[in-house]
């Protein structure tokens, strides 16, 4: 993933995932290929000429309720 991420601009995930409150590990994106992906490693990665990332996915926006 990461020699693939750092030849390009912009990156879609479009992928599984589940982020959880608290460390990074204990987070994490699935990919197509069965490879899973903790934010730290994410984080690790070398994105120093990307200028966006989108994540898509399953729980990408699950967080705490909300009230009305």
């Amino acid at each position: 993933m990461a020699s693939k991420a750092s030849s390009h601009n912009i990156l879609h995930f479009a992928t599984h995932s589940v982020f959880l409150t608290g460390k990074p590990e204990d987070s994490s994106i699935l990919f197509e290929d069965g490879d899973r992906a903790t934010l730290r490693e994410v984080e690790d990665l070398n994105l120093e000429d990307v200028e966006l990332v989108v994540l898509s996915a399953c729980q990408t926006a699950v967080g705490k309720k909300f009230r009305k």
